[in-house]
């Protein structure tokens, strides 16, 4: 009997884990974003109005959603696969974990399935 519940438990736990991967947190607006967020996943829309792609490949892409602007930090494993969209790409949807990094707040992405473009194929140029 220990074991069954042992076993329900575990499977349990690890049910928990992948939905709660899976569920994305509700649209924010930028300008509520602050160190109060540090830690927290948040997802925001907006339009990219920067790019800058950093020696060893990972990005970091400034997004305005009209109430203010934000870096969103996309480390190389997933840039190189979003690569060639990003610069054929205005709009983006980003879940990631708020941070501060040089004294700026910013978005980590996590994973690939965390970060969609919105094609309209007027492209940006990395700086």
């Amino acid at each position: 009997m220990a074991y069954l519940a042992l076993s329900i438990s575990i499977i349990g736990l690890l049910i928990l884990k992948f939905a709660s991967d899976s569920i994305a947190p509700g649209i924010s607006k930028i300008d509520l974003i602050d160190t109060n967020s540090i830690g927290r996943n948040v997802r925001i829309c907006g339009n990219i109005s920067n790019i800058h792609r950093f020696d060893k490949g990972s990005l970091l892409i400034t997004v305005n959603d009209g109430s203010g602007e934000i870096d969103v930090y996309v480390p190389y494993s997933i840039a190189k696969i979003i690569d060639n969209k990003i610069f054929s790409s205005r709009e983006i949807d980003v879940v990631g974990e708020v941070n501060i990094y040089n004294g700026r707040l910013e978005i980590i992405v996590r994973n690939l399935n965390s970060i969609r473009l919105k094609n309209d194929n007027t492209g940006l140029e990395p700086k």
